[in-house]
């Protein structure tokens, strides 16, 4: 009796075993469908760039924006709400007419947050660390919250090169309001706010001063703004931190992908327009 017991009660719990593995693979399942949705029925994924000019210029040739919808080509929209010389107060102060001029489309696939460069300077953009602090927190709230951007990247602002800014801007030495010491000082800000709300965080003045080493001043086209190079070094590490966080929602080729590859036998089969039939 106690064999038959035994032998029963393994029967069941191999049983139990297949039942939760299949549960646990239609959750899986269910959420990886969920977060690419379906293109053909509710529009293309969508992901969200919010910064400032770093993030507004991010779109230009060789820029990390650009990179990044070069990455999600056919599989997502790359939706740009850079704002140059914005700080995080102004920003934060129009938060409801960016989210009113959001397009309706599929389901985001993730976003960041790029500020800082400006709150950061020493002029009438300036804004103080501990309200830098609180708006870049109660930005990323609203961008999970309100917009529905639950996946956030979180970036620092890059180094800064106030001897190539002045020249490029044509400053006298004593008009240069920004210094690297206060980028540095902003970037941990930044990245105190990604661990609290347990967001990736990229760390852009130091992956390009670590990553080009001597040559880091190449990644700046004028000493605030990345270059062609630096968007290299910071499109490469945000592609990483979407990777290891989000592998659901990289591009891979078996991801959705808007209408038929070339090679698929459906497009073949279209015949000409006008054609009887067609």
């Amino acid at each position: 009796n106690s064999f038959c017991t035994l032998l029963a009660w393994m029967r069941n719990a191999a049983l139990r075993g297949l039942v939760l593995i299949a549960v646990v693979a239609c959750v899986l399942l269910l959420a990886k469908r969920a977060a690419w949705g379906a293109p053909r029925r509710w529009g293309q994924p969508r992901i969200l760039l919010v910064g400032d000019s770093i993030t507004q210029q991010s779109f230009a040739t060789g820029g990390w924006g650009a990179g990044v919808a070069d990455w999600y080509a056919r599989r997502a929209d790359v939706i740009n709400r850079g704002f140059s010389g914005y700080n995080t107060r102004w920003v934060r102060h129009h938060k409801d007419a960016i989210a009113g001029s959001l397009p309706t489309g599929g389901p985001w696939l993730w976003g960041t947050l790029f500020l800082g460069a400006n709150d950061a300077a020493g002029n009438h953009q300036h804004v103080p660390l501990p309200e830098y602090r609180a708006n870049l927190r109660d930005l990323a709230t609203w961008l999970r919250e309100v917009v529905g951007v639950q996946r956030l990247v979180i970036m620092a602002p890059p180094p800064m090169d106030p001897e190539h800014h002045i020249r490029a801007r044509g400053l006298r030495p004593e008009e240069e309001t920004r210094t690297d010491a206060a980028h540095a000082a902003y970037a941990r800000e930044a990245k105190a706010v990604a661990e609290e709300l347990d967001c990736p965080f990229v760390d852009v003045r130091d992956e390009i001063l670590r990553g080009m080493g001597d040559r880091w001043k190449e990644g700046l086209r004028d000493g605030l703004h990345l270059s062609e190079a630096g968007s290299a070094v910071v499109l490469s590490a945000l592609k990483a931190a979407v990777e290891r966080r989000w592998p659901d929602v990289v591009p891979l080729d078996d991801r959705p992908m808007l209408l038929p590859y070339h090679a698929d036998p459906s497009l073949h089969a279209i015949p000409p327009f006008g054609h009887r039939g067609a």
